[in-house]
């Protein structure tokens, strides 16, 4: 049994953790970088093998399309499920979990520099401010909130003459906090509530990345509703693992902002001390053994 896991940039605690979590299982670590992937193409994955995708590129996506097979057990939910996870952009996920009854903010999918449709969109999002996101982009990069018409107009007209295309408006949700929640198959693993920052409106930024997350609590108690909102979103996502982010309104309602596959899920497992990454290297190989008895 193998695990192949498809590193991203800079992720030298990640790959460590899977490294250490497969020797403890007896699990080959095989490392993919985009200068092995030949070797490994020479031996590709097959039944009894482990694939797991932790960058966030368009490169690393192609090196997962290209290990995936319905022998090889990951996270996905689906029959074909890299293409369907990566045929479209922040919005078209957005949307799939509204037709699934997940709460979201309110979102206007089409975006153009067309002003009577900037007007009415904002209008049906409940009038400025309002948020625009870039479909690319982590972090909170490629995401603006913008207070009036004119400055709509003018950053709209900016971001698609940088060769945006996929735009997305939101409405400005003004929460007091972030849970993320780590799921795992029907389950809730660990979670963080991650408070706003003073002077930014984003959920998430580099630099509270870069600071293990600035101002953090653990979450021991997680309600029942988050649970199940957790779980749901997820499973409508197509995935068995994810890293949820739903904003806590203040006015007492919980939005999913976003189910991130795949998610930096190292912070959590530090601030925690649950063992993550010990724990999908289980479910995936559990999964495996399951696929190879059918």
């Amino acid at each position: 049994m193998r695990l192949l896991h498809v590193q991203g940039a800079a992720e030298d605690e990640v790959n460590g953790l899977f490294e250490q979590a497969c020797r403890e299982r007896e699990i080959e670590y095989v490392s993919v970088t985009i200068s092995n992937l030949p070797e490994i193409l020479e031996q590709p994955p097959g039944q009894g093998d482990l694939l797991y995708n932790s960058g966030a590129q368009m490169s690393h996506f192609q090196i997962e399309a290209m290990l995936a097979n319905e022998n090889v057990a990951t996270f996905y939910r689906r029959a074909d499920p890299v293409f369907y996870r990566r045929a479209g952009a922040k919005g078209i996920g957005t949307l799939h979990l509204e037709r699934h009854g997940i709460p979201v903010p309110r979102t206007e999918y089409y975006v153009d520099g067309d002003r009577k449709r900037l007007a009415d969109s904002a209008d049906r999002l409940g009038g400025f401010p309002v948020v625009l996101k870039a479909s690319e982009g982590q972090w909170g990069l490629g995401v603006v909130m913008v207070d009036g018409f004119d400055s709509l107009v003018s950053m709209v007209e900016f971001m698609l003459d940088k060769g945006e295309r996929a735009l997305i408006m939101q409405e400005f949700i003004d929460h007091r906090s972030v849970l993320r929640t780590v799921t795992l198959g029907g389950s809730v693993v660990t979670s963080l509530r991650v408070n706003v920052l003073g002077g930014d409106f984003r959920s998430a930024t580099m630099e509270a990345v870069l600071n293990r997350y600035i101002d953090t609590e653990t979450v021991d108690d997680l309600s029942s509703e988050a649970v199940e909102l957790s779980i749901g979103a997820a499973h409508a996502a197509g995935v068995d693992f994810s890293g949820i982010d739903i904003l806590e309104t203040k006015d007492g309602r919980m939005l999913v902002s976003e189910v991130n596959f795949p998610c930096m899920h190292v912070n959590t497992e530090r601030k925690s001390g649950v063992p993550v990454t010990a724990h999908m290297v289980d479910f995936l190989a559990d999964k495996s053994r399951r696929m190879s008895r059918v």
